[in-house]
């Protein structure tokens, strides 16, 4: 690793802090910020992330300020920018307590938006109102597995399954199996997808998540058939189910058949720079097979 180079700092301490080791992670965060080599504004945005994930929301925020500075563009940190805004709000309201409406409003434009801080702290507010909630555990547990809280997350999620009646126990499964999954259980995050499949099988997007799952456990024939299987789904997004069952196909050296699954992810509209990149690579192996004569390796 050159230790003038952001790069390498940057993705050890993602590692670290996947693994929930956040000072080691904030140490390699900080001196990728110092370095003279790399994208500095990364190593700010990374730094963010840690910082944001211990709630020192005002220096995680003060992160994405420099690294905006260094690119005004930086769609990501924009979007960060207005998630730990959202949060500050809610932090330095002089409301009243009974900002119980103004939470719940809160809590529902963070799942809409996809912002993980800003979900974290109305929920928990909301979980000291209403500790019995268990669609609010979850909740909270979804915002804590994405900030590496891993123990604090796995106790929310066993907390809402004894909470929740039998009807609704599938609301768990999903969050429980990116739990695991973020954690490198694979096995086990596998067995909470095959649930949530279970409960819902009509959902093309959850016969992803577990065809993911399988992929990064290097089952591939069985992700295979999961990501056939959500193509054909009546509900949910067939196109990114065209995108995996490519990958899926790709992996296991069925180029063409990967060619045919990329093509309809990009006939769909969506996800086209990730297809373009797959049909390109797949195309070029194609190529290359064909002008060397090999056979059977396809």
């Amino acid at each position: 690793m050159r230790p003038d180079d952001s790069w390498g700092h940057i993705k050890l301490g993602t590692i670290l802090f996947a693994q929930g080791k956040f000072i080691e992670a904030e140490r390699c965060f900080r001196v990728a910020t110092e370095c003279s080599e790399g994208y500095i504004d990364e190593a700010y945005l990374k730094l963010r992330q840690e910082l944001a994930s211990q709630e020192h929301f005002e220096e995680a925020e003060e992160c994405l300020k420099k690294a905006l500075a260094i690119d005004p563009d930086y769609r990501i940190a924009e979007l960060e920018h207005a998630d730990l805004n959202a949060v500050l709000g809610v932090l330095h309201s002089k409301k009243p307590p009974h900002l119980e409406e103004e939470l719940e409003k809160l809590l529902a434009r963070a799942g809409e938006n996809g912002w993980t801080y800003s979900a974290m702290v109305p929920a928990r507010k909301l979980l000291e109102i209403y500790p019995n909630d268990g669609p609010l555990c979850v909740d909270y547990a979804i915002s804590l597995t994405e900030m590496a809280r891993y123990e604090e997350a796995d106790e929310l999620l066993n907390k809402a399954m004894d909470l929740c009646p039998e009807n609704r126990l599938c609301v768990v499964y999903r969050p429980m199996g990116y739990l695991h999954k973020a954690r490198g259980d694979l096995a086990e995050a596998i067995e909470w997808f095959r649930k949530w499949v279970k409960a819902k099988p009509k959902e093309s997007c959850y016969r992803i998540d577990l065809g993911q799952a399988l992929m990064e456990n290097a089952c591939f024939t069985e992700a295979e058939a999961c990501f056939y299987g959500a193509s054909e789904c009546a509900d949910g997004w067939p196109n990114g189910a065209y995108l995996n069952l490519g990958y899926a196909l790709r992996s296991q050296g069925k180029y063409e058949e990967a060619k045919v699954c990329f093509n309809k992810e990009l006939e769909t509209g969506e996800g086209s720079e990730s297809a373009e990149l797959a049909l390109s690579d797949v195309m070029k192996a194609i190529q290359f097979l064909h002008t060397n004569r090999i056979v059977g390796l396809a």
